[in-house]
């Protein structure tokens, strides 16, 4: 039957049989318990994938993702000469294209998207994720102790996070990690890799990190202050992990380099939730935050102004179309919240230290 098609048409059926194969598996693991979608796709064929992925092309020096964005774009232009001069109709330009994406969607799903018909952690955790106005203000206060703690310690040890290597820091958050993973009982993934990349790459789509399916590797971008990068990276490797909620990798992330014996990491985990946290008290009480912000220590304000001039090297040229893009993906995946799950850290953590651990004070 191939032999009758022509080559556009055959890389079309290919294509489409791929796809409907695809949707086809997921209408399978739809339909599996958690505990069987944990142990088929999850720790059998993700696994499996990782492994071979990790100790093959995730060997190479060079970020996987500048070789497919490299074949994406030659791939493309390709197309477009061969159309104008002819050689290829308008028609199946199309057909390549459209076989493309569907190729791409496949791979998507099959080697990292059906995770997101994994049962979210809140049902794995016994969390009651309504807070009132009092815990979040009792929490900002806590918080902010908490980190000014955490700056004075660092201050006064002369530590800084220029001094730990990379592969230092992803061998030690993978290690924080997997004893978080083995804590929670959860499926753990050890060893991910995570790159970073080309400064301003990611941050011009209001972007800090992204894991790519597509390169099959967590990634960070290299214009983030430095500060920000434990925590970011922390929660790239989480969605490699294999998670895919943006507040369940922020909220794996921050325990990861809260429970983190470095301090520059503990200090990295923790002014990410301020932020996070100071962001919604502005929403319910600006005044109230306002004046907290005016006492807060005059170091951390260096660093809080520090990591917002850096960002501010690299403008988010495309922040609406990927807000709205990206809203809507993970609404399409299940993420109700959208977007906005990422700030959903605050109401994570605040549940996780009323529900499950007795919190202790900052002390010096």
């Amino acid at each position: 039957m191939l032999k009758i098609l022509t080559k556009s048409n055959r890389v079309l059926f290919i294509s489409l049989v791929v796809c409907l194969l695809t949707f086809c598996l997921g209408m399978i693991f739809k339909r599996l318990s958690t505990a069987q979608l944990d142990d088929f796709y999850t720790n059998i064929l993700y696994r499996g994938f990782r492994f071979i992925w990790d100790h093959s092309l995730g060997l190479l020096p060079i970020p996987i993702i500048y070789f497919w964005f490299l074949f994406i774009v030659v791939g493309i232009l390709r197309l477009i000469y061969l159309t104008i001069k002819r050689r290829i109709s308008a028609i199946r330009l199309l057909i390549y294209l459209i076989s493309g994406l569907m190729l791409h969607l496949s791979w998507f799903y099959i080697t990292w998207g059906f995770n997101y018909f994994r049962s979210p952690l809140v049902e794995r955790l016994p969390l009651n994720l309504n807070i009132n106005q009092h815990e979040l203000r009792e929490a900002y206060c806590e918080i902010t102790e908490k980190i000014t703690v955490l700056k004075s310690n660092l201050v006064n040890s002369n530590s800084n996070l220029e001094g730990l290597s990379d592969p230092d820091l992803k061998r030690i958050l993978n290690d924080q990690l997997g004893l978080l993973f083995n804590q929670f009982k959860l499926i753990d993934i050890p060893n991910v890799n995570c790159r970073i990349i080309w400064p301003g790459s990611l941050l011009i789509w209001a972007s800090a990190g992204v894991y790519w399916p597509f390169s099959g590797e967590a990634n960070i971008d290299g214009g983030i202050h430095r500060i920000q990068v434990p925590f970011t990276m922390a929660h790239e490797m989480c969605h490699a992990k294999g998670w895919t909620d943006e507040g369940e990798c922020n909220f794996l992330a921050y325990l990861a380099c809260d429970q983190s014996k470095d301090i520059e990491i503990k200090y990295s985990g923790n002014i990410a939730y301020w932020r996070y946290l100071n962001s919604s008290m502005w929403l319910l009480d600006p005044e109230w935050t306002s004046f907290e912000l005016d006492q807060l220590a005059e170091t951390i304000q260096r660093d809080l102004k520090e990591m917002r001039k850096k960002m501010d090297r690299y403008p988010e040229v495309f922040e609406s179309l990927r807000l709205l893009f990206y809203d809507q993906y993970l609404k399409v995946n299940g993420i109700r919240s959208g977007i906005e799950s990422y700030s959903d850290l605050v109401k994570w953590i605040i549940s996780f230290e009323r529900d499950i651990v007795q919190k202790p004070k900052p002390t010096k």
